[in-house]
């Protein structure tokens, strides 16, 4: 149950109810449904970091990035050009990352990509570093112009010997 609203529904959307404004008792229902959309494979280029120790903002590094895979339902693209940053603060680790992807039909989607990671509590067994995003995508293309219009969130992992890109 998330504290301002309710639990998800049988049918998988989620029903969140929010203040309608300041001082208004009414409220305003926002459903949202959540659907799988692919998987994103990124390859960074470990050649390509560069980072500091400063307080108090902790540790800030950024990298350029090898490629990004954009595989599934309705859209297969590879970046044109990506980079990501990162600040790490008391074991929790920011995670920004900006591409430029080419679909399969040569239409470009821009995508904002952020994730906060609790490095401490997110590693599993096996190595592995769980974290949860939310990305944003423009595109000028009408085929993808839905991209526009959707918040994409997501479950990742943070893995030393991840899938090759094909």
């Amino acid at each position: 149950m998330f504290p301002w609203g309710e639990q998800c529904s049988p049918d998988g959307s989620l029903a969140v109810l929010l203040p309608a404004g300041l001082g208004d008792e009414r409220r305003i229902r926002i459903c949202l449904q959540l659907r799988p959309l692919g998987a994103l494979i990124v390859d960074a280029f470990p050649d390509g970091l560069f980072s500091f120790d400063g307080e108090p903002e902790g540790t800030r590094s950024v990298s350029t990035l090898r490629g990004i895979v954009w595989q599934g339902e309705g859209v297969n693209a590879r970046s044109k050009w990506a980079n990501g940053c990162y600040v790490a603060i008391a074991g929790v680790t920011d995670v920004e990352v900006r591409a430029m992807f080419e679909t399969d039909n040569d239409s470009l989607v821009y995508m904002q990509h952020i994730a906060r990671v609790d490095l401490a509590k997110a590693r599993q067994a096996d190595g592995r570093i769980l974290a949860l995003f939310a990305s944003q995508c423009e595109t000028s293309d009408e085929g993808y112009a839905w991209l526009s219009f959707t918040e994409l969130v997501g479950e990742g992992r943070l893995d030393r010997d991840p899938p090759k890109l094909i």
